[in-house]
Formats: structure tokens, sequence, C-alpha cells
């Protein structure tokens, strides 16, 4: 009677833990986002149990949508009224980086809305690119919206791929006009003196003004079409840019009261497909 009451309560010990530690390896199991591996070995004779326990890498990480994104750009009435010698020829653009921006998630979380730019055509950020935005491209009619004219848009430079989501803000870098020692240059650049400037028919040179001391645009949502930008998943989008150039008055000791030209931007987001 004693061995079989014996016999029973080593069954129910072993039951027991054989319950205890399917239950922990479950609990685990679920905290560890299945990432982690369990190895028992039992060995009855001497009642241990051993249990060896690994991580492997995260297997439920969420994926990020992306949407291609090329740039278009053009001018928009350069300058209608100009007559004569006044008549623009060039408006030369040196473009050192382009970002949109998502509107922060928790909002006045400052941290977030300054880290949050999307950058896209990096390599201008080592090759600096220079356009005359009032030059004739070739044919761009297969990758441009209706309505507008082939030879009023240039592609710069490639598609390039960001999250999808809605930007409410768009950022343009323009190479300064006295770069720093680590500014990335242009080989050739046409203005002579600066980087973006407008050249008349009589061959006169004039840097654009700019607000600030960094030479940048910045696009907000009232100067975006619909509000915003929408770049959907798996698709190629252009998104164009409408640079109107006007003229304001500025004064310097050197030169006294003149005019002197400007830009400004819109945008817009069209003709998106699915890859």
């Amino acid at each position: 009677m004693a061995l079989l009451l014996r016999s029973k309560v080593r069954v129910y010990c072993a039951l027991r833990c054989i319950f205890l530690l399917a239950s922990s390896c479950l609990s685990i199991s679920l905290a560890g986002c299945a990432n982690s591996c369990f190895v028992v070995n039992s060995n009855p004779p001497t009642g241990t149990v051993n249990i060896k326990v690994s991580d492997s890498p995260p297997s439920c990480t969420a994926t990020t949508s992306t949407g291609a994104v090329r740039v278009l750009a053009h001018v928009v009435s350069p300058c209608s009224s100009c007559s004569g010698a006044d008549q623009v020829r060039h408006i030369f653009i040196s473009l050192r980086g382009i970002a949109l921006r998502e509107p922060a998630s928790v909002p006045g979380n400052a941290d977030e809305v300054s880290s949050n730019w999307q950058e896209f055509l990096l390599e201008l950020g080592s090759q600096p690119l220079q356009v005359d935005l009032m030059n004739s491209p070739g044919d761009l009619s297969a990758q441009q919206p209706s309505g507008i004219g082939p030879a009023a848009l240039q592609q710069l430079g490639q598609a390039h791929a960001i999250p999808a989501g809605t930007y409410r803000q768009l950022r343009l870098l323009f190479v300064p006009n006295q770069p720093g020692p680590n500014d990335a240059s242009l080989e050739k650049n046409a203005c002579g003196t600066g980087f973006n400037c407008v050249v008349l028919k009589d061959g006169r040179v004039l840097p654009f003004a700019f607000d600030g001391a960094a030479p940048e645009l910045h696009v907000s949502s009232g100067s975006l079409a619909g509000g915003s930008l929408l770049v959907l998943p798996d698709t190629t989008a252009n998104l164009v840019l409408d640079f109107h150039m006007s003229w304001i008055l500025s004064h310097s000791d050197a030169e006294g009261v003149r005019l002197v030209p400007a830009l400004s931007t819109t945008a817009s987001l069209s003709s998106q497909s699915h890859e």
C-alpha cells in the first residue's frame, strides 16, 4: 500500500510540474511575441528538469508602406509685364535638398516636429543640381499631369520612395551664395556670382532674395493643392513645383533701394499610378 501511494504522489508531482512549466512557457512566449525558443530536458530518476531559453530576432515588426515620388518643376509667368531689355531669359535655381513633413502625431510635440522630415533626392546633398526653369527639356509627356505642356516641366532627379502618408509641409533648400567649407559646390555655375539668379535679355544677372540667412523656401498647407500631399502605398506620383517669380524692394548702403527678384512656390501631387 505504501509503495502504491508513493507512486501516485510521484505521478501527481510530475503532472503538476508539467502543467506549471507549460503555463510559464505559454506566458513567456506570449510576452516575447513568439520570439523565444524553449528546450526542456527531463531526468526522472534524479527529479531534475533543465530548461534552455534562447531569443531569435523579432519577427512581428510592422512594415512601413512606401510610395514613389518624382519631382517636376516649372516657372509660372516669370514676368509678363517685362519688356525690352528687362525680359527674363533664364531663371537658375540650385537645389541641395527637398523634404516633406507629416504633422506631429501628438500636437505640440516640438521634438517630433523637428525630426520627421522625409528627405528625398538624397543625392542633392553631395551633388547639388542647378536648373534653368526657363529651359525647354525633352518630351516629358509620359511623366507629367495632363493640362501642362511637356516643355513647361523639368524632372529633377529620379523617383524616390518615401513612407506613405499625408504630408502638410514642403521644404526646398538652395545652395547659398557663399557656401561654407563643408558645403557641396557645383562644377558649373551659370550665375557667375551666387547660385540662384535671373538673367535678363540684356545680360544682366540678378541674384534672388530669400527671407532669412539660409536660402530656402518653406511651403505650408495653404500653398499645397487641397491643403496636403497624399502619398499612397505602392504608387508613383508626380510632385509638381510651381515656381512664381516676383519683384521686391531691397535696400543696401552700397546700392540704395532697388528691385530684386524673389521666388515663391506652390505644389501639388498628381498622376498617381500603381507600380
